[in-house]
């Protein structure tokens, strides 16, 4: 019988790996949502959260687990933006900021073993 050795690793931390590698100054994950809510959507009254620190993302599940430490690991500026909203994408790569969550790299992160 063979073993089978498998792990899940989501798009989004391929690309930070990539951008981190590469030495991008920014990365853009398109979603689906605005960015990080403050509450559960289901729960009425949950607001857009403009930041983040690196080290609670995880917390939210938009993300998986690997992609908090790459983004400390090579100091990315990271934003969660709706990609329904291409205008939005457009505004942060010429003023620096759009519509979103920007998710700040910072110490507390636990270093990723995807290297």
């Amino acid at each position: 019988m063979r073993a089978l050795c498998a792990a899940v690793v989501l798009a989004g931390t391929v690309t930070a790996w990539v951008a981190g590698r590469a030495r991008a100054p920014l990365l853009a994950l398109l979603k689906d949502v605005d960015g990080v809510l403050d509450g559960p959507p289901a729960a009425g009254g949950a607001r857009l959260r403009g930041s983040v620190p690196a080290a609670e993302l995880g917390r939210f599940g938009v993300v998986d687990g690997n992609l908090p430490g790459l983004v400390a690991r090579y100091g990315l500026e990271l934003w969660l933006v709706n990609g329904r909203h291409p205008e939005r994408l457009a505004e942060l790569l010429s003023t620096g900021a759009t519509k979103g969550t920007r998710v700040a790299a910072g110490q507390g992160v636990a270093r990723s073993d995807f290297s």
